[in-house]
């Protein structure tokens, strides 16, 4: 995590439990209502509008993490999981 850049998302594995991998979009950062910075994941739903993501139908949790290895996103990668998860949920 040491070479993960600090000014954009990443995508980041983390395990929680230490048995389930969880791989999930991610930034460095300090968000309102903390004083120090750290890695901060993003969990979605299909309900309402995310404070990161002004999506309609999608919505994002901040989730404190410990990630172990990080990843750049793959460019447009999140205009077809957008797409394909408004289809499963009858809103596209």
């Amino acid at each position: 995590m040491a070479s993960a850049p600090r000014d954009k998302v990443i995508l980041v594995t983390e395990t929680p439990n230490g048995e389930h991998f969880n791989v999930m979009p991610a930034f460095w950062g300090t968000p309102e209502g903390f004083t120090e910075p750290d890695w901060w994941g993003t969990s979605f739903s299909l309900i309402g509008r995310g404070p990161l993501f002004d999506t309609p139908g999608l919505r994002s949790k901040l989730i404190a993490i410990t990630p172990l290895c990080w990843r750049p996103v793959p460019s447009r990668a999140s205009e077809p999981i957008i797409k394909r998860m408004r289809k499963q949920d009858g809103t596209l």
